[in-house]
């Protein structure tokens, strides 16, 4: 796996999402992954997804939710520095069973178990970077 520190090439690294404002003070809990799974990680796994940039995590939101959603109900956009940015590292095509589970498609539960094993691999401080914005996850 690639480290992001060495691939970014500059300062400090932040961590974006965009929840709904009701859910503005426990972001980090990772409450939605432990009740519904999520495209790394099976139901009873706390994985908190973010994005390298706002405009991703907009965009994931919009793609997950629709675009309207975004006009109707109020959100709000954190922004989270990591502090040891050498520890976040991303999972490239070659690093699992099946390169084509970074592409747009839908659930699978092999690519869950492959997510909840990264992230058994990890501290809470080391923490994997596989996701893009797609219609299908």
């Amino acid at each position: 796996m690639t480290p992001l520190e060495n691939t970014l090439g500059f300062g400090e690294l932040v961590a974006w999402r965009l929840d709904l404002n009701e859910y503005r003070e426990t972001w980090d809990s990772g409450e939605g992954s432990y009740r519904f799974g999520g495209r790394w990680s099976v139901s009873g796994v706390r994985a908190v997804y973010c994005s390298i940039d706002s405009a991703t995590a907009i965009l994931e939101v919009a793609v997950h939710k629709g675009f309207a959603v975004l006009d109707i109900k109020p959100f709000v956009l954190t922004a989270n520095a990591i502090d040891k940015p050498g520890d976040v590292f991303i999972v490239n095509p070659d690093d699992g069973p099946k390169p084509n589970w970074l592409r747009p498609s839908y659930l699978s539960q092999g690519q869950q178990r492959f997510g909840n094993d990264l992230l058994e691999g990890t501290s809470s401080s080391r923490s994997p970077a596989p996701s893009r914005p797609t219609a299908g996850t």
